[in-house]
């Protein structure tokens, strides 16, 4: 499987450092989301979506936090039988904004 260099608390660190979401509307949120991306041989995340919604469906907040993944990008790739490989994740991002 990929690994992120630091592993999840770099990963939660750096997504923190780049997620950038100012509605004041919605300035008291608390919520899991589930992204989808792939690793690819590289070891850059692309392809990156909101699992189980359409980017016509994507609110602003939505758009925020794949703009933040998009930008998380210090993973070491998958492998298998030692050949490196794309590997599709599908994660739960917990967001506590107060």
């Amino acid at each position: 499987m990929p690994s992120y260099r630091g592993g999840y608390t770099a990963f939660l660190h750096d997504f923190s450092a780049n997620f950038q979401y100012s509605n004041q509307i919605d300035n008291n949120i608390q919520t899991n989301i589930v992204v989808q991306y792939v690793i690819n041989k590289k070891g850059r995340l692309i392809g990156a979506r909101i699992f189980n919604k359409e980017d016509k469906d994507l609110s602003c907040f939505d758009k925020a936090v794949l703009e933040a993944l998009e930008k998380v990008q210090n993973w070491t790739p998958g492998e298998y039988h030692h050949k490196k490989v794309n590997v599709i994740i599908k994660q739960t991002i917990q967001i506590d904004m107060h």
